[in-house]
């Protein structure tokens, strides 16, 4: 059952990290393209829109898809029930936003905003009926087909959003590939999945799934409505170009750390879940989930840090150097989140979503706090706020697995730390390059990289072999 599972895993996370992998090299390279031609403020706009359709996709869900992968008999009333549901939410939150869309273009002084949400919102029913789908391949592992829908998705909404800029559209190039990336993906899962909803329904399925499933539901909204609050503050006390630069500093690391925290997150719920009875080998996948993801990720982002200012300078141009620090401040906030990743979803696998709730609210009356401080000194301190949040939200959630797992937080600092602090020396090596002159900013981009990989590699070999062997391993294992 272990080595299954484990197979399972290492399966699961090649395809889940292909499938992320492929729909951020798409998107990134979009981004960049599209950076070229718009304008910060345009990003500003697309931020305010993003920050209530991802409040409003949180409440269509309801937590219930989370409910069924838990589940270990989910049927086919259960789906069915679940998906009828979401819809009837998600087309009455999209009236609702219709509605108040007036509103919102006042409140932000934009009255763009107004159509803009309109149409933006529409993503939410075809999300209602695409996340069914999602669940039913979390559920059977098939990550394999969510690799080639999301992929197919960005590249056509790719495609059609570059066109719409270069004729001048501004920030409804954005909006548009949102839309068109969600109807090719839901019609990719349609011919892939081969799901089909029965005509029944069972209130009887839904609360018991919401009775697990609300809890989830609760964590995960405290997390996008405190995130959006962020941008919500930063759009109306700064100016929405500060807010573009705010958020595309922000997405750098986001989209590389999430790439790989999004993919994991994705197989060990799941994964977590089919032992959630035996304590010792769910503690025993969390302890390798903290190292092989601290591995990959700290290096990386830390590496970010460094080269932030060639790396702005090459991929955004100069209009965006004012994003530098934000990218700097978000590459250390990254570097932790697979530590948050794995100790929810091993807290969610065992069923004690409620434990999850608890953590949430804990950590969004201290992310709340440092914003309601540091909004009234300047934008550079939200940011700095958000960074000192992270490392006492780790705390929060490390903390409930000392009785759960027995897996102490103490422990799980001890078995990270030779990674953490060897990427902090990568750090500082590759940033003492900047005493150096060089011809142009590839050359010291390339020096930087060259000097990190050395560095870090280095010492992992010296002081950290068996992890990185460990690594390596799964690496090279062929997938099936």
């Amino acid at each position: 059952m272990k080595e299954r599972v484990g197979d399972n895993i290492r399966s699961g996370m090649f395809w889940t990290f292909m499938e992320r992998i492929g729909t951020k090299i798409v998107q990134f390279a979009l981004q960049l393209l599209l950076a070229r031609i718009l304008v910060p403020e345009d990003y500003g706009l697309c931020a305010l829109l993003l920050a209530f359709i991802n409040i409003a996709t949180v409440l269509v869900n309801s937590g219930l898809n989370t409910a069924l992968i838990q589940k270990k008999n989910a049927d086919s009333l259960d789906f069915s029930s679940v998906l009828y549901l979401s819809l009837g939410i998600s087309i009455a939150i999209y009236v609702l936003l219709f509605f108040i869309s007036p509103l919102i273009a006042e409140f932000f002084n934009d009255t763009r905003l107004c159509e803009l949400m309109r149409v933006l919102s529409i993503t939410l029913v075809i999300g209602a009926f695409n996340s069914v789908q999602l669940t039913v391949l979390y559920r059977k592992m098939q990550f394999r087909k969510l690799f080639i829908a999301n992929l197919s998705g960005m590249i056509v909404s790719a495609v059609i959003s570059i066109g719409l800029a270069l004729m001048g559209y501004g920030v409804w190039s954005i909006v548009i590939q949102y839309l068109v990336n969600r109807i090719v993906i839901t019609i990719t899962l349609f011919f892939l999945v081969r799901w089909i909803p029965m005509l029944e329904f069972s209130w009887i399925r839904i609360k018991s799934l919401f009775n697990f499933g609300w809890k989830c539901m609760a964590s995960t909204f405290l997390s996008t409505i405190v995130t959006d609050i962020y941008t919500a503050v930063v759009g109306k006390f700064y100016t929405k170009a500060q807010l573009g630069t705010y958020d595309t500093g922000n997405k750098i690391p986001s989209t590389v750390s999430e790439t790989f925290t999004s993919s994991l997150g994705s197989v060990l719920f799941p994964a977590f879940s089919k032992i959630q009875d035996d304590i010792p080998k769910l503690r025993g996948l969390v302890v390798k989930s903290n190292k092989v993801s601290s591995f990959l990720i700290a290096p990386i982002m830390l590496a970010l840090l460094a080269t932030a200012h060639p790396l702005v300078t090459i991929l955004l141009t100069e209009k965006w150097i004012g994003a530098v620090p934000f990218l700097q401040m978000a590459c250390v906030l990254y570097a932790f989140y697979p530590l948050h990743v794995a100790n929810i979803q091993a807290i969610n696998a065992i069923g004690k979503s409620g434990t999850a709730l608890n953590c949430e609210i804990q950590k969004k009356i201290v992310d709340l706090g440092f914003l309601a401080l540091m909004v009234h000194f300047s934008i550079y301190w939200v940011a700095l706020g958000r960074v000192l949040t992270s490392i006492i939200s780790l705390w929060i959630n490390m903390r409930p697995n000392v009785k759960f797992l027995q897996y102490k937080v103490q422990s799980q600092i001890r078995d990270v730390m030779p990674t953490f602090m060897i990427a902090i020396l990568m750090c500082a090596a590759m940033c003492s390059v900047n005493l150096m002159q060089f011809v142009n900013t590839y050359v010291e981009l390339i020096v930087k990289l060259i000097i990190g990989g050395i560095v870090y590699f280095g010492l992992s070999y010296i002081f950290n072999r068996k992890t990185m062997l460990y690594v390596f391993k799964i690496v090279m294992k062929k997938n099936n």
